[in-house]
């Protein structure tokens, strides 16, 4: 009988484990405008949000107009697990925005550090913003 409670126990956490690292489908859009940090990471997150459920495609609009670059690097950490997206050469909008659009089931409950990277007419990278995002667990 101890057995049979401790395989109940460990199929009901790899379930929740596989659905929260599956990517599923979504039913919704949702934007989000950000303005990064121009100076280094805040103290507490610039944004916090809930967990979406069912799956949300978050269209995320980071304000850029402060910077002077033309093209951008986006970095994405997950605090404690290590990089989840990096994406290379992004130009803003006509708005100033660089706009990035993720389906939600992709990121699991964290905190996720994002860094903006300017490119130099030589193409070296050059920090110039940073945002850090939590994303609370729905539990």
């Amino acid at each position: 009988m101890m057995n049979a409670s401790r395989d109940r126990e460990a199929a009901r956490v790899a379930s929740e484990r596989e659905q929260t690292l599956t990517l599923r489908a979504i039913n919704s859009v949702r934007s989000l405008r950000i303005t990064p940090n121009p100076r280094s990471w805040s103290a507490s997150p610039d944004m916090t949000l809930a967990w979406p459920e069912p799956p949300q495609l978050l269209e995320l609009r980071l304000a850029v107009g402060y910077s002077p670059f033309p093209a951008f690097a986006v970095i994405v950490d997950k605090v404690d697990h290590g990089r989840v997206l990096v994406v290379e050469r992004m130009a803003p909008d006509s708005n100033k925005e660089l706009r990035l659009s993720i389906n939600s089931s992709a990121f699991g409950p964290g905190e996720y550090r994002l860094r903006l990277q300017g490119y130099t007419w030589r193409g070296d990278r050059v920090d110039v913003g940073w945002i850090r995002l939590q994303v609370a667990d729905p539990h």
